[in-house]
This record gives C-alpha cells, structure tokens and sequence, in this order.
C-alpha cells in the first residue's frame, strides 16, 4: 500500500518524466523493502498494489459508512476519486496477468 500510496503523490506533469521519477520509486522501494520479504514475492505482488491501496483508502475511513457522514456532500468527490482509482486498478494489464499465473 506505501509504495501505491508514494505513486500517487507524484504529481509531475511530463510522462516521460513522471515515468522516469515512478521507475527509480519502484526501484528504491523493492531494494528497501527486500531486507525484511524476498525481492521475488514483492515483485509478485506489485500488481496488487493499486487495487489494496484503493480498497485501505475506503476501509481506512470506516466512519463515513457507520454514521451519517456517509451522506456528506462534500465527501462524495473524494468517494468518487478512490473508486474511479479502484476500478482502474480492478481493470489493470498488470493486475490481469498478475492473476493469471
């Protein structure tokens, strides 16, 4: 969820650089987080990523759907965002393949 979570935080307009910024990310991130899991099983699970950290984002504000936040107007764009995130990463190549084997 981390590593998705610093995905989305990269702002930059230009894709190619983007791209370049989120590939030294993923990078960064396998080579830290391969001292305490195996390099393979995180590579593994990178496609989950996206799709586990939309679904946190929801589960993480548990409040808004036991009490009448839920019916906040305000809140609704963000509810909107994650679950536009969320079905983009249900529909991803990655996470397709990622199934598949």
């Amino acid at each position: 969820m981390t590593y998705e979570h610093l995905l989305l935080l990269n702002q930059i307009e230009d894709p190619s650089l983007k791209a370049s910024c989120n590939r030294h990310l993923r990078t960064t991130y396998l080579k830290a987080m391969s001292s305490i899991c195996d390099f393979r099983v995180l590579e593994d699970a990178l496609p989950f990523a996206p799709i586990i950290a939309a679904a946190s984002t929801i589960l993480g504000r548990k409040d808004w759907l036991q009490t009448r936040e839920r019916s906040d107007p305000r809140k609704f764009p963000l509810v909107r965002a994650i679950a536009r995130h969320l079905d983009r990463a249900a529909q991803a190549p990655s996470l397709l393949r990622a199934f598949l084997v």
